[in-house]
């Protein structure tokens, strides 16, 4: 019942959209489900330039990992939404749509003055000698996965799902970790980051739902201009 009825609420809103557009105005609301990585540092310049050019559509930002955020796309509590995969592949709802957003690397997070530190890049193997704190935010497949393509076997001792404390714990010593470059602040304190060997990179993708809101593909147009403008 509640699908269903969070259904007929998204159809109304994109009725209540459509109509406003052809009466030459815009209102309405538009909710993006996003992952705590695109939410750091990737979605913010795009959210102020959308409610800036759509002043009268209020945007709901609703964060969570990459299955909570392809949960809410296909049951309509999100009307677009960020998720994360490797090579570019993500198993999305029936009839949804995804759009390269951004491209970022893996990194390995040590203390600072640790003994690898000084390391230009660091195997996976290397970090499996070592306690390691693992993200549940969302990059713990990929993570796995990783390791698993090393024949390492990471040792987790702390299973922490804010990049904010993972990065806390890694700069007092108590273990080493892997994030995503783009959920990592712009300034790092106690800690230091290096490229993974081989490197590994993800693909940020934002997707849409099969029958979009009208608001959901401006964001989208919006966000393509954007990643075609990026380097």
């Amino acid at each position: 019942m509640c699908r269903r009825a969070t259904l007929i609420l998204t159809q109304a809103e994109a009725l209540e959209q459509e109509v406003a557009a052809i009466r030459g105005q815009e209102r309405g609301s538009l909710r993006v489900g996003v992952i705590p990585s695109a939410n750091a540092r990737l979605l913010p310049p795009l959210l102020r330039r959308f409610a800036e050019a759509h002043p009268r559509v209020r945007l709901a930002v609703m964060e969570g990992s990459d299955h909570e955020v392809l949960e809410w796309l296909e049951t309509g509590v999100a009307d677009i939404a960020t998720v994360s995969a490797a090579a570019g592949e993500v198993s999305l709802p029936a009839g949804s749509v995804a759009r390269p957003l951004a491209t970022d690397r893996m990194l390995a997070v040590l203390p600072s003055g640790h003994e690898l530190s000084v390391r230009p890049s660091l195997p996976v193997a290397e970090l499996a000698r070592h306690p390691f704190i693992m993200s549940t935010g969302g990059c713990e497949p990929l993570i796995t996965a990783i390791a698993r393509a090393a024949g390492a076997s990471l040792t987790c001792h702390y299973r922490v799902r804010d990049t904010n404390s993972i990065l806390a714990m890694v700069a007092e010593g108590l273990g080493l970790s892997i994030v995503p470059e783009l959920s990592l602040p712009a300034h790092l304190s106690g800690v230091h980051a290096i490229p993974l060997e081989p490197a590994v990179a993800r693909t940020i993708l934002l997707a849409l739902p099969a029958d979009p809101l009208p608001a959901a593909v401006a964001f989208a147009e919006l966000a393509a201009a954007h990643h075609a403008a990026s380097p």
